[in-house]
């Protein structure tokens, strides 16, 4: 079965790289002894007549070579099977990866609902402002000139001045907007509902399992198949965009001007920040149904899933980009 497993990038790297040494290490130490025998026969046919030194000095050649490539190939056969054990360990393991992209396929996400322990419920709030704030995207060009010095031994430094006109565009994000609910509570106080959008989750999360992926060697199966969890396109990226808040947003928007007693009721689940601060998880609204915010649960599951293939403790997954 072994065999079978072709060597993946990383393996056949480190196999190259092993026998590159090796053949090193090994004409290295044949070269010393060639050199200590031949100057050692020389000596010894000096004192003997009537035999070719020349003839002597190439069957020993020959012989220290024959040796040489024994050991090589020995040397080869013991490299190879290492690597090959390792590669089908490693090819064994992205399997073990894969069969959680199988597992999303087969049960996908519910993103109204949310059990995860601990979070705090808040009901029968009423809407009183919302506030949205984009991450905007800014693209620019340069155009001028620069003068200077370049100067540096064996890397290139430069020095001087530049002058020109930047040109740019700010482009908002429309469909994922960070939003901040201003509520009051039964009681008549008033709490701070924070929602962070989608896209900040995502790029929390990216970074996340890309630093994990890289804890494997580049080029592994189990390194390129981590990197296709998150981003292949049934990966958790994609699952992760159908989040979507916003529609609730957008209704509480369109009801904020009726009298506060005729705005749809809001319950949420959070975590506390501070006193009158809330993160928010889940939010319910009125007539609406719900909206995961932040996917604990989903989140919880699938680093609980990836400790299990992985065999190890993984650190925890932040919720938001820090």
């Amino acid at each position: 079965m072994k065999e079978n497993i072709l060597l993946s990038k990383r393996a056949k790297w480190n196999q190259d790289n092993l026998l590159l040494t090796e053949t090193s290490f090994l004409g290295l130490q044949f070269c010393i002894i060639i050199f200590l025998l031949a100057g050692a026969t020389s000596i010894i046919m000096g004192l003997i007549e009537n035999i070719p030194v020349l003839a002597v000095l190439g069957l020993l050649l020959l012989a220290t070579s024959g040796v040489f490539i024994s050991f090589y190939r020995k040397k080869e056969k013991q490299i190879k099977k290492v690597i090959e054990k390792q590669n089908f360990e490693d090819w064994e393991l992205s399997k073990k990866i894969e069969e959680i992209t199988e597992f999303l396929i087969k049960n996908p996400p519910n993103f109204q609902e949310l059990i995860f322990p601990g979070l705090e419920v808040i009901n029968n709030l009423k809407p009183v402002r919302i506030d949205f704030f984009s991450q905007n995207k800014i693209m620019g060009e340069f155009e001028g000139s620069f003068k200077g010095r370049g100067f540096g031994l064996f890397a290139f430094s430069v020095s001087g001045k530049m002058s020109g006109n930047i040109k740019g565009e700010s482009t908002p994000e429309l469909t994922d907007l960070s939003t901040v609910l201003i509520c009051e509570k039964e009681d008549g106080d008033v709490l701070r509902l924070i929602c962070p959008s989608t896209r900040i989750i995502i790029k929390s999360l990216a970074e996340y399992f890309q630093n994990l992926a890289k804890s494997y060697e580049a080029g592994s199966y189990t390194c390129d198949a981590l990197f296709n969890l998150w981003q292949k396109p049934l990966g958790l990226k994609s699952a992760l965009k159908k989040i979507n808040p916003q529609r609730i947003y957008d209704y509480l928007i369109a009801k904020i001007e009726l009298p506060l007693k005729e705005r749809p009721n809001i319950s949420i689940k959070g975590i506390p920040l501070k006193e009158g601060a809330v993160l928010i998880t889940l939010i319910e609204c009125e007539s609406k149904g719900s909206e995961i915010i932040i996917p604990v649960d989903f989140i919880d599951n699938i680093k609980t899933l990836l400790e299990e293939k992985l065999k190890k403790s993984l650190p925890e997954i932040p919720l938001l980009e820090s």
